[in-house]
């Protein structure tokens, strides 16, 4: 929010409404109320699917490179990047071999079909030295 605007509602007393106060970026989003709960579900469901590590590198990158100039903010960046590789490895590995198990395609095998029987993708992926 501009401190235009909120100085000119702190002096003013005036309400605004979701439309209002998405205008002013104070709020993301704007929904009617009957469309409300499942904007809801539908946003919880895309935060939950994300790896949860690179979320919570991305908040504390967030949170402390506002105060932080630039050098600075890439200097972390690189090292949340480092840090989130790291961390997700395992789980990632972890990931691919269920995936691999349950006969599913394991992501980000590049340009791969999704059409294509998992056993043909893990030979692919031997081949060119991966192991999933």
């Amino acid at each position: 929010m501009r401190p235009r605007d909120a100085l000119y509602y702190i002096l003013t007393g005036k309400s605004f409404d979701g439309r209002r106060a998405t205008e002013m970026g104070l709020v993301n989003e704007a929904v009617p109320a009957r469309e409300l709960p499942g904007e809801v579900r539908k946003l919880a469901g895309l935060l939950k699917s994300k790896n949860p590590v690179a979320m919570r590198a991305a908040k504390e990158l967030f949170k402390l490179s506002l105060n932080m100039g630039y050098d600075e903010a890439l200097s972390l960046a690189l090292t949340k990047s480092r840090e989130v590789t790291h961390l997700s490895e395992g789980r990632m590995a972890e990931g691919g071999r269920r995936t691999v198990h349950d006969g599913r395609i394991p992501s980000g095998l590049g340009d791969l079909s999704a059409d294509r029987p998992a056993r043909d993708i893990i030979r692919m992926s031997r081949k060119r030295g991966e192991h999933p």
